[in-house]
């Protein structure tokens, strides 16, 4: 492939292989990609050099690996229409594959613009993939063949748009989460939906298509199942990830206000095959389980992540607000939805990175390995700010978000805020103040502020030894005229 200054994805994809020594230490693949460095680069002509970010990536039976993203020809924040959705599909060695795409350059370019969502593949071999975020936040579900042409039998020429009504009535807001095909050629679309009324309501919602692409009228109520727990009132719900067990049940993971809670609480739904809440899940038997991390007042745990390991424990991972930031929330719950005690504190494990400052580390993935180690995949960020005489400031860059578009939980935060302008309900989406009292009337832990007291004065140490005093701020030594030499007078016009 000829060099090109466009990119499909912001992130390298790397092929790990182990060395041969005892370091079992991973190491780029210099085979991979075809650069020499392990890195595949995708290229996009017509798009800016940073007018690109991979969603998803699945690998096929076949070893090949196929990724779904978001190219934009504008800037961020021009209008939405200049986002278009794209696969690609590269051979186990890191290079396109060119019987891909309808211009075999392993591209696949949809005619629907907008931002990426998800890509799976079905038993048949066939790719349905997923998208969201249109100017009138509409939703997309296509499906292509093996050779990436559209298949013709799926809805109206292989893709079909979803009004945010058909999972909610009155919906004006809608997302997908996860797209899961099934044995019988049919596909599980779990995602979000929200009414932007006054008061705002959300919903995690699962919509089941027949394997022609419309509605499957057998499931949930007329196809659809969307919930929220009942109080409080108003309904605030938001699915994060999702899955499909082996007997047919369904788990959705993600967030939701409840009677009981602080603020949003990580959640966990089981519905039945047939879309019905599965009442013998939780431990109240509704079907639901919450998972607070009580960091206190309007915080935000959500769940971006589930799998279930070989003794049917469910897995979710994710991140929680604090008095800091954002860490990385782990936890693991029996079949039925119980806390596990054996794992971690009452079910739950904390991960702080703590890159220094204000933190934003979130949980992307979760992997339940034969051994039974737990592997999480996620990111992590933050912001130093440093005081000196010469008023240094130095920052460490805040990561760009990759992942699709989490813009429920925001807007439904918004429109709360001003339903309520005197503020007499928390915020759940504006970040608590780094000193004092939080929010909810909790103090921060004294024993990680200490610990970050010393994390930031070693740093601050470090950084006086590299950066100069600049030398319009530096004091210099005042000096005398040599006693020997009398003043010059001044001259007058």
């Amino acid at each position: 492939m000829t060099p090109c200054a466009h990119w499909l994805a912001g992130i390298a994809i790397v092929a790990a292989s182990s060395l041969a020594s005892a370091a079992p230490l991973p190491i780029p693949d210099p085979g991979y990609g075809g650069n020499d460095d392990g890195i595949a680069r995708i290229a996009v002509s017509g798009v800016p050099a940073d007018g690109g970010e991979a969603a998803r990536a699945i690998v096929q039976a076949d070893g090949r690996l196929v990724l779904i993203g978001t190219t934009r020809k504008a800037q961020p924040e021009q209008p939405r229409s200049e986002y278009q959705t794209v696969l690609a599909r590269l051979e186990a060695d890191g290079r396109l594959d060119t019987r891909f795409g309808p211009n075999h350059d392993g591209l696949v370019r949809t005619a629907y613009f907008g931002m990426a969502a998800d890509v799976a593949q079905a038993a048949d071999g066939k790719l349905v993939y997923a998208g969201h975020g249109s100017p009138s936040y509409a939703m997309l579900v296509g499906r292509l063949n093996a050779d990436g042409s559209p298949d013709t039998g799926f809805f109206l020429g292989g893709r079909r748009l979803i009004a945010p009504s058909v999972l909610v009535d009155g919906a004006t807001v809608g997302e997908i989460t996860n797209l899961v095909p099934l044995s019988d050629g049919k596909v599980l679309v779990l995602g979000s939906a929200a009414i932007l009324d006054t008061p705002a309501r959300g919903f995690a919602c699962a919509l089941r298509l027949s394997a022609d692409g419309t509605t499957d009228s057998s499931f949930g109520d007329a196809g659809r199942t969307c919930l929220a727990p009942a109080p409080p009132s108003p309904p605030l719900s938001q699915a994060g990830a999702g899955l499909v067990l082996d007997d047919g049940r369904i788990l959705i993971a993600g967030a939701a206000q409840h009677s009981g809670g602080s603020g949003w609480d990580m959640s966990v739904i089981r519905l039945g095959a047939n879309g019905a809440l599965d009442t013998g899940f939780g431990s109240a038997g509704n079907g639901w389980t919450f998972i607070g991390f009580d960091q206190g007042g309007a915080m935000i745990d959500f769940a971006q992540a589930i799998a279930v390991d070989r003794e049917g424990r469910i897995l979710v991972a994710g991140y929680f607000q604090g008095p800091f930031g954002d860490d990385i929330g782990i936890a693991r719950l029996l079949p039925d939805g119980q806390p596990d005690p054996s794992f971690g504190f009452h079910g739950r494990v904390q991960v702080g990175i703590d890159l220094g400052g204000f933190n934003g580390e979130r949980a992307h993935n979760i992997v339940a390995l034969g051994d039974g180690r737990i592997l999480v995949g996620a990111t992590a960020d933050g912001v130093l700010q440093l005081q000196r005489r010469a008023a240094v400031q130095v920052r460490r860059p805040a990561r760009r978000a990759l992942r699709r578009g989490r813009h429920l939980l925001p807007i439904l935060a918004r429109r709360r805020r001003r339903d309520d302008p005197h503020g007499s309900r928390a915020d759940p989406c504006r970040r608590p103040h780094l000193h004092g009292r939080q929010r909810g009337g909790r103090h921060p832990n004294p024993l990680r502020l200490r610990r970050r007291a010393h994390h930031d004065a070693a740093v601050r140490q470090r950084l006086r030894a590299l950066i100069p005093e600049p030398a319009s701020k530096r004091i210099l030594p005042r000096t005398r005229r040599p006693p020997s030499l009398p003043r010059t007078p001044r001259k007058h016009a």
